[in-house]
């Protein structure tokens, strides 16, 4: 076992450096202008980020057991089947779990600008993260063990409805963990550092969650959180190339689509 998540997260690690490198690329061609952000307290800034994300992971990891106690689906990539009720309700879910940051960012008045949210470098960042999914798409089809006629056979109404669900959760997330925590630690921290605690702690934080919901051991869930860290480095990385969360939330959104059309 720990040589599978040891295999398996190298070439996690091996997969997203590739693309690391292509974003760094795109970025340099499009002549990204780099603005940066400024906070007043940035230590404060980021530590009240801090105390707010793992505020809203707490409501996420109750509301999910709540969930899952009663039998209902709706939080979880596991869920096979989509319409448009579980997308309403997903958006519901994240407004509520979204809340103790949004009240934050309103009491210290900060802006949208402030978590990524914004015109700038946005056809940039719409840009990259086409080439991404495009990058991922192909790549994906060709070292699928299922032929193209079979991930076909996966096509039907629940997943067009899943692309709407997905895109809700990867948005919620990017803006939580790569817009609002990412950008203050990164101000405090500095760019490598702040990148790093954010990415690890993204990952981590998806433990708690993998063993109350799914019902993980200790060290399953620890071992499939890990495996998380590469996807967040990179989904960071691409954060801080473009300063807009729209080309890691469209990527991050892919990613949990396709691996439903194809992987299931």
């Amino acid at each position: 076992m720990r040589t599978e998540v040891v295999k398996e997260l190298g070439v996690s690690f091996l997969s997203f450096y590739i693309l690391g490198v292509v974003v760094y690329y795109l970025a340099k061609s499009c002549k990204i202008k780099y603005n940066g952000f400024e906070f007043f307290n940035p230590k404060k800034s980021a530590l009240y980020s801090l105390l707010s994300v793992i505020l809203s992971s707490c409501m996420i990891t109750g509301l999910m057991v709540l969930l899952n106690s009663q039998g209902t689906t709706g939080v979880g990539s596991n869920v096979q089947k989509f319409n448009l009720n579980s997308v309403i309700n997903i958006v519901i879910i994240w407004l509520v779990m979204l809340s103790p940051i949004l009240i934050m960012k309103k009491i210290r008045n900060e802006s949208w600008r402030s978590t990524g949210i914004s015109k700038h470098n946005l056809r940039q960042s719409i840009l990259i993260g086409t080439i991404l999914i495009i990058i991922t798409l192909v790549s994906s089809i060709l070292f699928s063990s299922k032929s193209l006629s079979g991930i076909g056979e996966n096509f039907n109404l629940s997943v067009l409805w899943a692309i709407f669900y997905f895109i809700v959760i990867g948005f919620s997330e990017e803006f939580m963990f790569r817009g609002y925590l990412q950008i203050r630690l990164i101000e405090w921290l500095g760019k490598w550092k702040g990148l790093i605690f954010t990415s690890v702690f993204m990952a981590l934080i998806h433990i708690p969650q993998r063993m109350a919901v799914i019902g993980l051991s200790p060290y399953e869930a620890i071992s499939s959180a890990v495996l998380l860290i590469p996807v967040s480095l990179m989904m960071g990385y691409i954060m801080i190339k473009t300063e807009n969360i729209v080309a890691p939330g469209m990527y991050h959104s892919f990613i949990n689509w396709i691996n439903i059309v194809i992987y299931n």
